[in-house]
């Protein structure tokens, strides 16, 4: 159960936009984005992090059991949403723009993949990949061995480039 701060307390410098019973901060961000770019402090272990339906839980800032790092330090662990997914925008994957597709500019996929492969293993998850338009470049996709499924959304391409063409 939660307290719910009004719509407009998100949007202030009053933040977190609810605390839970047990005491502990949520904060519900606009995006994935703003969220690993924010520059709030940290508000504790066990505080909950939020942007567009996925969750994480904040870690001590001594914790080596965390997936990202937002732009001010707050380590922070992520969660699963309830239908298992771990979507790459979570650990900040970017969809590329068609026009920059093959460019330095284009965000590699690799990466991000492989982390989110990584989590869904050790949380039983699925990786995601959401709608968009996706560069995978490079070297072959490494994991730690072991089956994970790879979902993605029907909107979702993924554009491949030879590995002379990593970026």
């Amino acid at each position: 159960m939660a307290i719910i701060y009004p719509p407009s307390a998100a949007e202030t410098k009053y933040y977190p936009s609810y605390r839970l019973l047990d005491g502990q901060f949520g904060l519900a961000f606009g995006s994935l984005q703003d969220l690993l770019g924010s520059q709030l402090p940290a508000f504790g272990a066990g505080s909950v992090w939020e942007a567009e339906g996925v969750q994480f839980i904040e870690r001590d800032l001594t914790s080596v059991d965390y997936h990202v790092i937002t732009a001010q330090g707050v380590r922070l662990r992520l969660q699963p949403g309830p239908d298992g997914q771990i979507p790459i925008t979570a650990l900040g994957a970017l969809p590329t723009p068609v026009a920059d597709l093959g460019t330095a500019s284009a965000f590699n996929i690799r990466e991000t993949l492989a982390q989110a492969i990584e989590i869904a293993r050790e949380l039983g998850g699925v990786a995601y990949i959401p709608a968009g338009d996706w560069q995978l470049s490079g070297a072959t996709l490494r994991t730690t061995a072991g089956d994970v499924r790879i979902r993605c959304s029907d909107a979702a391409t993924i554009h491949t480039l030879p590995a002379e063409f990593s970026t």
